[in-house]
């Protein structure tokens, strides 16, 4: 099961992250981890 959040740019785009495999590494994931991840999906160098 892959555990995934759905991103709201300023623009209205709608962006899937993949956060992790199961629930044990969610409960391990850091806001740091999660930010870093989003930041990889953004367009351009908006989480930069």
């Amino acid at each position: 099961m892959v555990i995934q959040v759905i991103v709201s740019t300023y623009e209205g785009q709608k962006i899937t992250v993949d956060l992790c495999q199961d629930e044990k590494q969610l409960q391990l994931t850091t806001v740091l981890q999660l930010k870093q991840k989003i930041a990889l999906k953004l367009p351009g160098k908006a989480g930069m």
